[in-house]
C-alpha cells in the first residue's frame, strides 16, 4: 500500500507517480496489527502545550484498545529527531532513519525517520500517564 502511494491517499486517487518508500533494516522484526499514528496539525495558540503528546498517547492507547495492535509508527523528519521530539514530544521509543517520500508533481524528496511503538511500550506509556499526578 506504501508504495502504491495509497498510504498517503484515501484510495480514491490513481496511483500516480508519488511514491514513499521504506528502505530501513530496522523493521524487520515488525509484524502483526500495525497501527499508523502520526500526521497531525496542531494549532499556534496551543502549541507548546501538549497537545501533540497527548493527542498521540491517546491515538496509540485507542488502536491497541480498539485494534489489539502490536506495533504503532509514525515518520518525521530528521530535525525532529535532531531537536529529541520522537521521544520527548511524540512519546516514540525506537527510531530508524529509512523512508524517502518522493512528490513527483513536485520534484520534491523528503527523508523521514521512521518511528514505532511495540506493545511493551504502549503499555508502559499508559502505565506512566495513569500513574502521572495531577
Amino acid at each position: 500500500m506504501i508504495n502504491a502511494g495509497r498510504f498517503l491517499y484515501d484510495g480514491t486517487k490513481d496511483e500516480g507517480q508519488d511514491s514513499l518508500h521504506l528502505f530501513t533494516e530496522g523493521l524487520g522484526h515488525i509484524e502483526g496489527n500495525i497501527a499508523y499514528c502520526g500526521g497531525g496539525w496542531v494549532h499556534p495558540k496551543v502549541r507548546g502545550k501538549a497537545v501533540s503528546t497527548m493527542a498521540i498517547m491517546l491515538a496509540q492507547a485507542k488502536m491497541l484498545q480498539d485494534f489489539d495492535v502490536d506495533y504503532c509508527f509514525s515518520m518525521v523528519r530528521p530535525d525532529f529527531i535532531e531537536k529529541g521530539m520522537a521521544l520527548t514530544t511524540y512519546r516514540y521509543y525506537h527510531m530508524d532513519f529509512g523512508a524517502t517520500l518522493w512528490r513527483a508533481n513536485m520534484g520534491e524528496r523528503i527523508d523521514f525517520w521512521v518511528l514505532h511503538n511495540s506493545r511493551a511500550d504502549l503499555m508502559r506509556e499508559m502505565t506512566l500517564w495513569i500513574n502521572t499526578p495531577g
